[in-house]
């Protein structure tokens, strides 16, 4: 099995897909890459027998997986071992460091040959160079998106904040309506005596207390907070809560 030296290997490896060595190896026929133009084939069966043949001719030995330290274990002829690290993995290659290296030999799944076949090491090299590429685009586009969304969400708050800090408190709000009561009260005291009819008395009454009631509610909500947003705009020119504070209350600066 020959080995190659590809720095690529270490720069792709964080990009590698979920590997599971026992299931992707077995029953699949392997091709070793190499550059002697010879077809060295790799077919693992669960049974821990590997069958390797090179240009159709060749003998059956042993594999094995050693999780102690993430290690494809397979004897050679002479009865010696080699000694394989699965450092990267997608569904057409599986590139193996072998031990105390920083060389890596390259099986590629013989049923992909028709989309991924490299006859040559810069064919291979062109090949990761491009899953580097590709990979580090869409890491890029997946930060830029999570930026966008963190920056939205920071808009949001610094909104819902510039709208609090100037809408009217609910000890403000029940003010208010309290004293729309007393005014409606008074008011109905004042026309008894005018209108001398109970019922028109309160018709009347009730009319006057919804004008009022909606002009307070639209002066306390709307026209109130504006007026002080503009005068904290006019005290504090400097405050990094001012762009949302005009985005929040539509205030033009010639409007200030």
């Amino acid at each position: 099995m020959k080995t190659f030296l590809l720095d690529t290997i270490n720069r792709i490896k964080r990009f590698s897909e979920s590997l599971d060595v026992k299931t992707a190896l077995c029953d699949r026929p392997w091709v070793v890459f190499n550059d002697s133009g010879d077809k060295e084939v790799l077919i693992f069966d669960t049974d821990g027998n590997v069958l390797i043949t090179v240009n159709g001719v060749g003998f059956q030995r042993t594999w094995r997986w050693v999780a102690a330290n993430k290690s494809l274990i397979i004897k050679q002829p002479d009865e010696t071992i080699v000694m394989l690290h699965p450092e990267y993995f997608n569904n057409s290659v599986m590139a193996l460091n072998r031990d105390g290296t920083q060389e890596y030999a390259f099986l590629i799944d013989d049923n992909n040959r028709n989309k991924f076949a490299p006859k040559t090491l810069s064919e291979l090299k062109s090949y990761f160079l491009a899953i580097e590429q590709k990979a580090i685009e869409e890491e890029l586009k997946e930060k830029e998106e999570e930026q966008k969304k963190a920056e939205e969400e920071h808009h949001k708050e610094m909104l819902a904040k510039a709208r609090y800090k100037f809408e009217t408190s609910e000890f403000g709000c029940v003010s208010s309506i309290f004293g729309v009561l007393i005014i409606t009260i008074v008011i109905a005291i004042c026309l008894e005596p005018i209108v001398n009819d109970t019922a028109t008395t309160f018709v009347v009454t009730l009319i006057i207390g919804i004008i009022i009631t909606i002009s307070t509610y639209l002066f306390a909500v709307c026209i109130l907070p504006k007026k002080k947003a503009k005068k904290f705009i006019k005290e504090n020119p400097d405050d990094e809560l001012i762009p949302y504070i005009k985005e929040a209350y539509n205030i033009k600066e010639r409007s200030i």
